[in-house]
């Protein structure tokens, strides 16, 4: 299990190392030098990176049942240093959702969350503190959606749930303008997709997406080596994972299906987007491509581009400074497009 307080006890190691006059601590010494400034990455992104590569291999034998597992107790190791409270609503008999606030943050405002996690994994326990951070940084509640995972209810069971979701809020009294949504990986392809289903409905749509590290495309091709270069750098993703989570999540829906992949849809109308990603995300050319056909069809469309960062690396921005900055210009975005002050302000 991947426990975050033992990576900062190693980074503190190997920083102690590298202070050494010897011949060792001078070549770890030449390699940080080399990650650092070649790739122009963080040291301590660096140090994760590595460890989560000696991972990669063994996580990408598991089943999804395993690795659904392994994601709970990966997730579950990181705390938010921020405190919060939450309360548990029930949305639908099946569909649970969890708020998460604190005395100090705006109310008329929310964030609804689509957690990441290949469309098979994520709970509200796992995404809590994920939660908690974003909340915090940008100062409006957020909720957090429990939605149906793959392979026992695939496609369109969580997507049904996610309008649900935005239609409570909607009954609640929450205007469209004063919410803001927010997803990571699988959960971004979600939120796009619940997007796309309100405007064929005609309702509003809220005032924003963010994007982390998003999934806009299920389609993969079958030759391995077009995918070879950048997964060497991808330390989470495969080309075998993403086609596991493809084939449970469509569950013989044609990969092509607007909302299954929202690369493929007509984008007219869809709200102000934010996309963040990495160099060494699998999904960065899609998502480059989705920015483009976004601009094309006349969307508000920002995409940032983080050297060196890998895939969800948004996730772990309590321990990386790339990931630091990511969240800051997210908060900047949301409260721009919410027409709100700063939280020092409020």
């Amino acid at each position: 299990m991947l426990r975050f307080e033992v990576l900062n006890q190693c980074l503190a190691k190997h920083a102690c190392i590298a202070t050494n006059n010897d011949l060792h601590s001078n070549i770890i010494a030449e390699k940080i030098i080399e990650y650092r400034y070649n790739l122009h990455m963080s040291l301590k992104n660096w140090f994760i990176k590595q460890h989560l590569k000696n991972m990669k291999n063994e996580l990408n034998r598991l089943t999804i049942m395993e690795r659904r597992k392994q994601f709970e107790l990966t997730l579950g190791s990181i705390t938010s240093p921020h405190e919060a409270l939450t309360q548990d609503i029930e949305i639908l008999p099946h569909l649970k959702a969890r708020w998460i606030f604190d005395d100090h943050c705006r109310k008329e405002q929310v964030i609804l969350y689509f957690h990441g996690g290949g469309f098979c994994m994520g709970t509200l326990d796992s995404y809590q503190a994920t939660c908690t951070d974003i909340m915090h940084e940008v100062g409006i509640q957020v909720l957090l959606v429990d939605y149906r995972l793959a392979p026992e209810h695939p496609f369109p069971a969580g997507l049904y749930d996610c309008v649900a979701a935005y239609d409570f809020l909607l009954k609640e009294g929450y205007l469209p303008e004063n919410i803001a949504f927010v997803g990571d990986s699988a959960g971004c392809n979600i939120s796009l997709a619940t997007a796309l289903t309100l405007l064929k409905r005609h309702v509003r749509l809220p005032s924003c997406t963010v994007m982390l590290s998003p999934c806009t495309l299920v389609e993969m091709y079958d030759d391995d080596e077009i995918y070879h270069d950048i997964e060497k750098k991808d330390v989470f993703l495969s080309a075998h994972i993403l086609r596991i989570w493809s084939k449970a999540y469509r569950n013989g829906v044609s990969s092509k299906d607007p909302l299954v992949s929202p690369l493929y849809a007509n984008l007219t109308g869809m709200p102000s987007l934010f996309i963040t990603i990495g160099t060494d995300d699998m999904l960065l050319e899609p998502a480059r491509l989705f920015h483009m056909r976004a601009l094309d069809h006349g969307v508000d469309s920002t995409m940032e581009v983080k050297e060196g960062c890998f895939h969800a690396h948004q996730m772990l921005h309590a321990y990386i400074p790339e990931g630091i900055e990511v969240m800051k210009h997210v908060a900047q975005f949301i409260k721009k497009k919410l027409g709100i002050e700063s939280r020092n302000q409020v």
